[in-house]
């Protein structure tokens, strides 16, 4: 299961696979094109710990497989997305919620 809600918070169920589609938008609205040399980077923070999770994309979306997830603890940790064509690097999404809950049979 994935869902992302209206706040950005993203909730994946612990070892499923799931798709997070991003799109980026200048300040006058228009989408920006992802280009294949364009790097995205989705970095998930556990606090305290660090990094648990780092995703490159693949155009305009993340993959997560079943290891990205399975050891890791139910519970909220944050994350961020970072957009980087050619020397520049921008947030285009800022710190939000990601939740890793339980598998219904667990």
């Amino acid at each position: 299961m994935l869902d992302i809600d209206r706040k950005g918070k993203i909730t994946i169920t612990k070892g499923d696979n799931a798709a997070v589609d991003i799109r980026i938008y200048n300040k006058d609205g228009v989408e920006v094109e992802i280009l294949p040399s364009d790097i995205l980077i989705l970095t998930v923070i556990k606090p305290a710990y660090g990094e648990v999770i780092t995703k490159y994309n693949y155009i305009n979306s993340f993959i997560f497989e079943p290891e990205d997830t399975k050891d890791l603890e139910v519970g909220l940790y944050t994350y961020q997305v970072e957009f980087q064509r050619d020397n520049e690097i921008q947030t285009v999404v800022p710190t939000r919620f990601f939740e890793i809950v339980r598998e219904y049979n667990e």
